[in-house]
């Protein structure tokens, strides 16, 4: 028949038919159709009750249904389709899990990807023979899946993801094969789930994709089920971001398993100084939490870490740990006054600094001392006495900065306190000190602590002072300096400088270090053969020391308003020093800024650099030389250079190490055109977050789920696979080439058609029925 439609020859080239139809109906076309052949079957039926014979009756109805069926085929459009079938191998597909979890004990002193390379090595005769008999697709995975030749499979299945993803693998080897291609799929993993962002389908949900598509999964579960202790710090809750001096909290959670009863001790670091402890009551195989409360003392980017020690037989002592990043802010400057006596200089610094919402100021000025005379009970004076110890011992720290204008200790027990505002100083506080009658030498100072962190030494001076006015005269090295930029621009500074007020009441006998910095000094008098300095800033340990050796810059703003002015100079010198001294980091010229705080092993970091120049202008076209330096390292494990645009702006993309830990990444601008060299470092940590060896403990009751849903097996490791695995057939037939002949539009089929209308026709005459 075949031969007869299409021909002996084209025949020949297939080896396989099959009927088809040309033309699917929809629903609501098939229904139509139904209805109309129905409507007619009963007509029909109406008409033949005329009919005494029965077998006449019968015998028209048979050309009816005839006729019927095949208007019926003719709308199908029926063909024969012709096949050229080839036997394919079917794929035997293999998955092996490369997560993290696969470096933990899973017995006989191996670990569970120890065990999965055994499995493979014992078992190598018999997946050569599924080599030759099945096309063998082998797989790794973790939070993504990646195919690898079946030589290199354990070699790529290195256990260093920081994801888990069983069931998005399964599907994901599985979606591009048509129906039968795939025989089934061998699984070794320890059946823990930790999917990345946004997740995959879960192995429950994978199980009964694959087990729509007929692909059963052989499971191994690499690990041991139970026996493993471990203790963890499973997840630590913070904000990014903390306030100075602002108490706060960080919450940590910590697992058990495997262990009895126990009391934890739990530490809070900061880049390994212990700052907080907190004990814990964990229950076997629990959680429990512990909460930090600590103070920050100081302002800037800080790792912190969260540790308990670990138990005897810790399987995993790596997860006892977790590190993370908190920006330290300020929200309010807070500030501690303190004046020798009350005079215009006190009024106009007090009331700038009240008058600013960022500062919180504490103030003090005296009244009276020791030696003044009383005539009354000091317990009846309405003045207090100076709380020294609470001020300069338990409260110091507490403090941004401290300023000493014309202020001195003697005459109040403060010997053994000048020592605590040198330690402060040196750890990062900031200082300022001002001229005057009692200030200086003339206030003591010389020989002390305090000395030993001014920009000036105290040398003999007779007289102490100079009352006569003068206006200063601000340095090269002042003019590129934030706290003498008072306005936009050096020109614009310079000429706010030529018109600045005079100053009196210079104090003698200051010579400035060598690691000062003299923003302005005296137009006339010398001190060692250089101009007496009248602004110096110095760097001292972490802090930093503004001096002035006079104590009359409320000229600037009483004269300048006098004249009609606004005090422009003195509120933007104050300003500007005050900045300056806290390290505001706005007034970095080159700064650093990284999208994440923490960076997962070998992501992607995206650095954003700004750079402006001495004016705080963008400095464009400017090369950036960066290096990434692990902490404690002396030699960088990456550098890189990026280019400034036209707004001072950079983007650097480089890949993190895949080591973790804390990385330091230095950049530097090599100053041209009188331009200084720059230099700033961003702290970043170098950690997974993804939760991969919270829980240590293997999920076969998963694996067991998944073999049985798809019609597969279960077996934990070790395994010695058999030839009687029932993976199924090896190949299955797959249509090469195909051929549509119509059976329907032929004049054998059309003429059948007619003859039965016809003949019914005749008959229906004949017996004289419509």
């Amino acid at each position: 028949m075949i031969e007869w439609l299409v021909g002996a020859e084209a025949a020949a080239a297939y080896n396989r038919w099959e009927v088809t139809f040309r033309h699917v109906p929809g629903l609501w076309e098939t229904n139509l159709v139904v209805l109309l052949v129905a409507a007619l079957l009963v007509l029909f039926v109406l008409n033949q009750r005329r009919l005494k014979s029965t077998g006449w009756r019968v015998f028209l109805y048979a050309l009816r249904l005839l006729f019927l069926a095949g208007l019926v085929l003719l709308w199908l459009q029926p063909a024969i389709q012709l096949q050229k079938v080839l036997q394919q191998k079917r794929h035997l597909i293999v998955l092996v899990d490369r997560s993290r979890s696969m470096t933990l004990p899973a017995g006989d002193n191996l670990t569970r990807a120890e065990q999965a390379r055994r499995f493979f090595a014992d078992n190598a005769p018999w997946f050569a023979d599924a080599a030759a008999r099945f096309h063998l697709q082998p797989f790794v995975f973790d939070g993504q899946i990646k195919s690898a030749p079946f030589s290199r499979l354990i070699e790529q299945a290195a256990p260093e993801g920081t994801h888990t993803a069983l069931g998005g693998a399964l599907v994901a080897a599985t979606e591009e094969r048509r129906e039968g291609e795939v025989a089934g799929a061998i699984v070794v993993a320890d059946g823990r789930e930790n999917p990345p962002e946004p997740p995959p389908p879960s192995i429950d949900e994978a199980a009964k994709l694959l087990a729509r598509r007929g692909v059963p999964v052989w499971a191994f579960g690499a690990g041991k089920a139970g026996g493993i202790r471990d203790l963890a710090i499973r997840d630590v809750r913070y904000d990014g971001f903390a306030f100075v001096h602002t108490k706060m909290a960080v919450e940590a959670e910590i697992a058990s398993r495997g262990y009895g009863e126990m009391t934890v001790v739990a530490t809070l670091s900061k880049e390994g100084q212990v700052v907080a402890t907190a004990e814990a009551q964990v229950m076997p195989d629990s959680t429990a939490p512990v909460e930090f409360v600590f103070t920050p003392d100081r302002v800037g980017r800080y790792v912190y870490t969260v540790e308990v020690p670990p138990p005897p037989d810790d399987a995993m002592p790596q997860n006892n740990r977790k590190s993370f990043i908190i920006d330290v802010l300020r929200d309010k400057i807070r500030v501690l006054h303190v004046c020798g006596h009350p005079d215009y200089d006190e009024m106009f610094l007090r009331r700038l600094m009240k008058n600013n919402p960022n500062v919180d100021l504490i103030s003090f000025f005296i009244l009276r001392t020791n030696t003044d005379l009383q005539l009354v009970p000091e317990d009846e004076l309405s003045l207090i006495p100076f709380p020294t110890e609470e001020l300069f011992s338990s409260q110091l720290h507490t403090f941004d900065m401290v300023i000493f204008q014309n202020f001195t200790y003697l005459g109040y027990q403060m010997d053994q306190y000048l020592p605590n505002i040198r330690r402060y100083v040196q750890q990062g506080g900031a200082f300022v000190v001002t001229g005057g009658d009692v200030s200086y030498g003339a206030g003591g100072y010389d020989g002390t602590a305090i000395e030993d962190v001014l920009p000036f030494e105290i040398v003999p001076a007779d007289p102490k002072a100079d009352a006569e006015p003068f206006v200063l005269k601000v340095t090269e090295a002042g003019r590129r300096h934030p706290i003498m930029q008072v306005r936009p621009g050096e020109e614009a500074s310079d000429a706010l400088w030529e018109k600045a007020p005079p100053l009196f009441g210079l104090n003698l006998g200051l010579s400035p270090r060598p690691d000062a910095l003299v923003l302005a000094e005296h137009p006339k008098h010398q001190i060692q053969g250089r101009p007496a300095p009248v602004v110096a800033a110095r760097l001292y340990g972490e802090g930093r020391v503004l001096a002035l050796s006079v104590d009359s810059t409320w000229a600037w703003h009483f004269l300048d308003a006098g004249q009609g002015g606004e005090g422009e100079l003195y509120r933007a010198f104050w300003n500007n020093a005050i900045r300056w001294l806290i390290r505001d980091p706005e007034l970095r010229h080159l700064s650093l800024r990284a999208d994440h705080d923490t960076v997962a092993p070998s992501g992607e970091i995206r650095l954003d650099i700004r750079l402006t120049d001495r004016n705080f202008q963008p400095r464009g076209d400017a090369p950036i030389a960066i290096e990434i330096v692990p902490d404690g390292g002396a030699s960088p494990v990456a550098e890189l250079t990026a280019t400034t645009d036209a707004q001072g702006q950079a983007l650097a993309t480089f890949k993190a190490p895949a080591t973790e830990g804390l990385i330091r990444i230095k950049a530097r601008a090599t100053g041209t055109g009188g331009e200084a060299d720059e230099e700033e470092e961003l702290l970043l940590f170098i950690q997974s977050d993804s939760g991969e060896l919270a829980d240590v403990d293997v999920d076969f009751d998963a694996l067991r789920r998944l073999a049985k849903t798809t019609g597969g097996e279960f077996h934990a490791l070790p395994y010695k696979l058999s030839q009687d695995l029932p993976i199924g057939a090896a190949t299955t037939d797959i249509v090469g080439q195909k051929r549509d002949v119509p059976i329907w539009d032929n004049s054998f089929v059309l003429g059948l058609l007619a003859g039965l209308i016809v003949l019914e026709w005749w008959l229906r005459k004949r017996k004289r029925l419509n």
